[in-house]
């Protein structure tokens, strides 16, 4: 049991990073969206927890793996289950994304709020252009734009 509560520690980090990572970039309204319900559900899906993965087809299979959340799953099914060979092929994975997640929320967190826009990527800021030439505004405030940065 205690083994089981140590493998979950990566992936709580994990997701603790994700949210703050989406915090920093997304406004109050688009988290609750973002994190809240499209991470879930997708998380929910791709686990392999609810629905196994096995009925899914072969390219969702191989992004499931790819993805820390079925590997999350499965390294506390094999720590709960006694299955001890199988915990760190899949907890190495969780950790990677834990890790890779927390660099960049703490590097895109670090950043002055002045030059997050500008450190978005081009097609973001295209997406940022067109809206604000259609609407005059950025969509649901969704990523932070303004008319400075996407010039």
């Amino acid at each position: 049991m205690l083994l089981g509560v140590i493998v979950v520690l990566p992936t709580a980090l994990m997701y603790t990073a994700i949210s703050l990572l989406c915090g920093t970039l997304m406004s109050n309204k688009a988290v609750g969206g973002v994190c809240g319900a499209m991470l879930t559900t997708i998380a929910f899906i791709l686990s392999g927890v609810t629905v196994p993965i096995q009925i899914m087809g072969s390219t969702f299979q191989d992004i499931a793996k790819a993805l820390p959340f079925y590997n999350a799953a499965q390294s506390a099914v094999a720590a709960v289950g006694g299955g001890y060979g199988r915990i760190w092929p899949h907890s190495w994975i969780v950790i990677a994304y834990a890790v890779g997640f927390w660099l960049a929320a703490v590097i895109v967190f670090g950043l002055p709020k002045r030059n997050v826009n500008r450190s978005l990527p081009v097609f973001l800021r295209n997406i940022c252009r067109v809206a604000i030439s259609q609407y005059g505004r950025p969509i649901a405030g969704t990523w932070r734009c303004n008319r400075e940065s996407v010039r």
